[in-house]
């Protein structure tokens, strides 16, 4: 499971932005974005079947590396 590295300067607001976009792209089935939730969601078959935000966070998270959503942002939050 190959993890994305953080921009340099990351933005809480964009990685929000982030998850909404995958949330989306997963409901209106698109390959590559179920692809990522596969690879990165715990409980992925199940997650697809009803997407919700707190599912793209989770898969926004750990494929930077991080073991929750509340990781990522306690991270952003002490840079």
């Amino acid at each position: 499971m190959p993890t994305r590295p953080l921009p340099n300067d990351p933005s809480f607001d964009n990685l929000k932005k982030q998850a909404k976009r995958l949330r989306d792209a997963v409901r209106a089935g698109d390959a590559g974005a179920q692809a990522t939730v596969k690879e990165f969601h715990p409980r992925a078959d199940r997650a697809t079947a009803n997407f919700l935000l707190s599912d793209a966070q989770l898969v926004t998270a750990r494929s930077h590396g991080f073991a929750s959503w509340t990781r990522l942002k306690e991270h952003l939050s002490g840079i």
